[in-house]
């Protein structure tokens, strides 16, 4: 029971603040708390923002030009990744735990979720850039720099997501950073892999 205490008292705790804050700038202590107490107080929320955040990024808003195809994208987005986009979070959580394994992984699927939606904040939080990016076009030399400056802060927000996810999971599975960084390009390779082979044979009767 002591070791158990001494353990405890070990992982130092954050408020609900302090992990939306700190995990910015100083990830590995949030991602410890996250995991050791099995912290997901908003981890639904944030895989639903994640999804809807994922759809805006997927949507192709290149020739948006008109009120209504605006407001079509965005509900579509909101709708689309709110319902659907948390299903793909679980999926390569599973992915990332089943490819872990061979490279001597701790981490079970739920934990792996866990500091995969935490690490997403920085991508959700580029969610504020989304109406701007839509209503700018290109259509002269200020909407032209506006429109790079949001999709270059969107690229940082989202480059930012990717060094959290590693570090993540660098910690839920005791991997180092460069085994973390493997575990992750397994798991996208076991889907992508298969995917490319099927077009490529696809291709090939036409």
């Amino acid at each position: 029971m002591e070791n158990l205490l001494d353990d405890i008292d070990v992982v130092q705790r954050f408020t609900d603040k302090e992990i939306f804050t700190k995990i910015w700038i100083n990830p590995r202590p949030i991602f410890k708390y996250i995991n050791h107490f099995k912290y997901q107080k908003h981890l639904t929320v944030l895989l639903i923002l994640a999804g809807i955040t994922n759809a805006f990024d997927r949507a192709d808003v290149s020739n948006i030009g008109k009120y209504d195809s605006i407001i079509v994208t965005i509900v579509a987005s909101i709708v689309g990744g709110a319902l659907f986009g948390w299903i793909s979070f679980y999926i390569y959580s599973s992915l990332i735990r089943f490819t872990g394994k061979w490279i001597n992984g701790k981490a079970d699927t739920d934990s792996i979720l866990r500091v995969l939606a935490y690490a997403t904040i920085p991508s959700i939080a580029g969610l504020i850039l989304v109406i701007p990016k839509l209503l700018f076009g290109e259509s002269n030399l200020v909407e032209s720099i506006l429109t790079y400056g949001f999709r270059t802060a969107e690229s940082i927000l989202g480059i930012w997501t990717l060094v959290l996810s590693v570090i993540g999971i660098s910690e839920v599975q005791q991997f180092s950073i460069g085994k973390a960084i493997l575990n992750l390009i397994i798991a996208f390779l076991v889907v992508a892999v298969p995917i490319i082979l099927i077009f490529l044979t696809f291709w090939g009767f036409h």
